[in-house]
């Protein structure tokens, strides 16, 4: 393959065999610069793959505002944390506990992700904001990306008025496993997490059948009773984000919290699949009597 550049032409000529192509390109001096903060602006931050992870699928799609698919990263007292809202689910995961301050920046969730991608957990970046992006340095490596305004959600006030009828104590690999099964005749659809005592079941229904998948856990508080519905594409996207063990609790209104070591993962309930509303609707039906 041959590539040819003359300078002054906004074109690159590349040939292979009998192919041709022309190729619009930028002249250098015309791209833009990159604004750099001042060193004394900015702090140190690692660990962004591994919070980027926990956080970024729980991002709203391509059809939401704005501010539904950004990722508030808040430099505090205590160290940066990660909050997401998408309306239905919040997540919280904290990052580097050196990196302080007192700052809340919305950041879109493409761009943190595309940035864990090109560095690992050990990287150590110099954070800092030029008014309008937010930077990233680090030895001969630079990442910006665009900052957004507005008002984000209270995540702190929605988590902390949250109240748990009862937590058990889990594996996040058998959560996985027993929700894969249960979903396999409806994945993306609605899933019911049943509860009695020390035995937790995902049942779901769809075209191809029924499928209950049962799994042992070990209550921690309050006695694990109860049938409750949710969105299992949302469920599933965050135990894939979640190692090791977590903490399992069903809140008021149904609502299903999951608590890791380093995240806090909130998802509201939804009414019961149509299958097993039918059922109900059928049962409250009175008897037709004889003639």
């Amino acid at each position: 393959m041959t590539l040819e550049h003359t300078p002054g032409r906004p074109q690159l000529y590349l040939s292979s065999g009998d192919a041709e192509y022309l190729v619009p390109v930028w002249e250098r001096a015309s791209y833009p610069r990159l604004e750099i903060p001042f060193p004394e602006d900015t702090v140190k931050v690692s660990g962004i793959p591994g919070m980027a992870r926990r956080t970024v699928f729980a991002a709203a799609g391509d059809n939401s505002e704005p501010l539904m698919k950004c990722v508030n990263l808040k430099f505090t007292r205590d160290g940066l944390r990660a909050v997401v809202g998408n309306g239905s689910c919040i997540v919280t995961a904290k990052g580097d506990e050196t990196s302080t301050g007192d700052i809340s920046l919305l950041v879109p969730a493409p761009s943190l992700e595309k940035l864990a991608r090109l560095c690992s957990n050990k990287d150590e970046f110099q954070v800092g904001t030029t008014g309008k992006a937010i930077v990233f340095l680090k030895e001969n490596f630079a990442y910006s990306a665009r900052l957004l305004e507005g008002d984000y959600i209270d995540a702190e006030g929605l988590t902390g008025s949250v109240r748990n009828q009862f937590v058990v104590l889990t594996g996040v690999a058998e959560l996985k496993k027993a929700l894969e099964i249960a979903t396999c005749v409806e994945a993306g659809g609605k899933v019911c997490q049943s509860f009695d005592g020390q035995r937790l079941t995902f049942r779901c229904q769809g075209e191809n059948g029924t499928i209950s998948s049962p799994l042992d856990v070990i209550p921690l508080m309050g006695t694990p009773q109860g049938e409750f519905w949710y969105l299992s594409g949302q469920l599933m996207s965050c135990l894939r984000s979640l190692p090791g063990t977590v903490k399992l609790g069903a809140a008021q209104g149904g609502m299903l919290t999951l608590e890791a070591e380093d995240a806090y993962y909130l998802q509201t309930g939804v009414r019961p699949g149509f299958a097993a509303a039918k059922e109900k609707k059928e049962k409250k039906k009175p008897a037709k009597k004889a003639a």
